[in-house]
């Protein structure tokens, strides 16, 4: 990989196009070596062992991208079936963690009584730290949601709201009743 990213992809695909143009062109004196795009970077040994194995082809195949890949970068095709068999594996674990079978479910069974949700921490993260599967129930993960719900602005403004309206209805029946006993005082003194 050179500095501004990996081109060699595209590198290789210029090189079988070349490969392709010097097979189909006229059988005379000693063919040109095709020219891939240039980069920006510096070569990578891999790409200078492309090109003297594109001449190595012979004149009257043609090759698949598939086959090309398998004679000139078998790597890529290892990597590309590590993937594949990764994904693959994590399919079957969250499989595992719903409980479900590999077989097809016979019809809509509820599986809400006790069931534990774990978390698990990503097979391909390159995290330094990580967390152990812990068993998370039911009841926390409602508590967690409503912690966060409870810490929102717009809640926190409604429940402020809310508490005003409370305080000011609880002045204003103090202040009747204190206006009350104050007009009974004074209707007492009155009639002595």
């Amino acid at each position: 990989m050179n500095e501004d990213g990996d081109y060699t992809c595209c590198d290789l695909v210029v090189q079988i196009q070349g490969c392709k143009d010097a097979a189909s062109a006229t059988p005379g004196p000693e063919p040109a070596a095709p020219q891939p795009a240039p980069s920006e970077g510096p070569e990578t040994p891999d790409l200078q062992e492309d090109r003297s194995e594109c001449q190595q082809v012979p004149a009257g195949s043609s090759l698949t991208l598939q086959e090309a890949l398998e004679v000139r970068r078998p790597q890529f095709i290892s990597r590309s079936q590590e993937r594949l068999r990764k994904l693959e594996l994590m399919v079957q674990q969250r499989r595992a963690q719903r409980g479900e079978s590999p077989a097809p479910k016979q019809g809509p069974v509820p599986v809400r009584a006790n069931k534990k949700q774990f978390t698990v921490p990503h097979p391909l993260s390159d995290n330094l730290f990580k967390p152990k599967e812990r068993c998370i129930s039911e009841k926390e993960m409602r508590m967690r949601s409503k912690r966060i719900y409870n810490n929102l602005p717009e809640v926190r403004k409604k429940k402020e709201e809310q508490k005003k309206r409370v305080l000011l209805q609880s002045n204003r029946l103090r202040a009747e009743v204190f206006k009350k006993q104050l007009l009974d005082q004074l209707l007492q003194r009155n009639a002595d």
